[in-house]
């Protein structure tokens, strides 16, 4: 061996560098695994906090299925079947022979329900906030979000509106019983005008709270299973996810059929895995 090869050999071979060197691989090794404990542990502190903002979520999801399932039945589905109920009524009572002629045609008389109703509040600024800002939100949950938020602001634009119109019949003081038939039901009047609102905001009310109803469980039941994966990810020792029952509801009949919302929630999936 060359003469200074073997010097160097010799000398790193040495106790001194043999320890110098044992010491720093010691010392990398060491750190390498206390940054790995420390980054685990931050990871489970993580995911713990968003398993807590997941069941907040959850939460606030179910409290605003519940909001909309109390409305439709005290509300909604009371004033949707007195409506169609009403109308049919009517359209047998135009084939009545002789309801247009004669010198005393008959006039249709009916109970308007004209109960006003209350515009919802549920809580969807705090939804929001946990959804973009707190957990790792995918994104059919923030699409059902926004169509929740959408359709709320529908029905109460609905709701305020019947409530307008209801006003304006009181203040008008209208005498002529055909003429609120007229206006009630949407048809054309003696002068060849016609007023549908209220029929069209009696099946906006019906159609936006189903909406709601739907987009709420189906978002509850999404960060269900978003906090199962965090629950089974940090094992047996970590919180649990909150898990809602919605039988009441359903035993209720107040969830509507999922195969008229089948392709949109499919389509929403569909985006959320692409």
């Amino acid at each position: 061996m060359i003469p200074y090869v073997s010097d160097a050999w010799s000398a790193l071979n040495s106790n001194f560098w043999t320890s110098l060197f044992g010491a720093g691989f010691g010392a990398i090794a060491g750190a390498w695994a206390a940054q790995r404990i420390a980054d685990q542990k931050e990871l489970r502190r993580n995911q713990i906090q968003e398993i807590r903002s997941t069941n907040t979520a959850i939460t606030i999801a179910v409290a605003a299925s519940n909001l909309f399932a109390a409305l439709k039945r005290q509300y909604v589905r009371p004033l949707k079947e007195s409506f169609d109920a009403a109308r049919k009524e009517l359209q047998n009572f135009e084939k009545i022979e002789g309801v247009e002629r004669g010198a005393q045609p008959l006039v249709f008389r009916f109970k308007a329900d004209f109960q006003e109703i209350m515009a919802t509040r549920s809580q969807t600024d705090a939804l929001k906030n946990i959804l973009f800002y707190k957990i790792n939100s995918r994104s059919k949950h923030l699409t059902l979000m926004h169509l929740l938020i959408q359709v709320e602001d529908n029905l109460n634009s609905c709701i305020e509106k019947r409530n307008q119109f209801i006003e304006e019949i009181r203040t008008s003081k209208i005498d002529d019983q055909r003429k609120l038939v007229d206006l009630y039901f949407g048809r054309i009047d003696k002068d060849g005008h016609i007023d549908e609102r209220y029929p069209a905001l009696i099946e906006g009310i019906s159609t936006f709270t189903d909406d709601a109803l739907v987009f709420s469980i189906s978002l509850a039941r999404d960060l269900v299973e978003h906090g199962s994966e965090l629950e089974a990810a940090l094992g047996r020792h970590g919180p649990r996810v909150t898990r809602p029952d919605f039988k009441k509801i359903e035993e209720l009949d107040l969830i509507p059929k999922t195969d008229d919302y089948r392709e949109l929630l499919a389509r929403i999936s569909g985006d959320a895995e692409r």
